[in-house]
């Protein structure tokens, strides 16, 4: 769940918290301080399994646990 602050961040702070936390892998952590509930994720275009648009955090989590049941292998990080 997205938390609220009272801090503004500058856009070259939030890319530089994004950049930190995704390099060590916590996505979800960036998601969770970075990103508002109702956030949109967009495809290039919709498939047989994703929408075109994904609407919320929980939707974007379970979008992305649905991609990972579906990988087979991963070949490097």
């Amino acid at each position: 769940m997205s938390t609220t602050s009272t801090t503004s961040m500058t856009t070259k702070q939030i890319a530089g918290r994004l950049k930190e936390l995704c390099s060590k892998g916590e996505y979800d952590q960036a998601k969770s301080e970075l990103f508002t509930d109702n956030a949109v994720s967009i495809e290039q275009e919709a498939s047989p399994m994703f929408d075109k648009e994904t609407t919320g955090l929980k939707a974007m989590r379970e979008k992305r646990n649905k991609f990972e049941a579906m990988v087979e292998k991963v070949h490097s990080n």
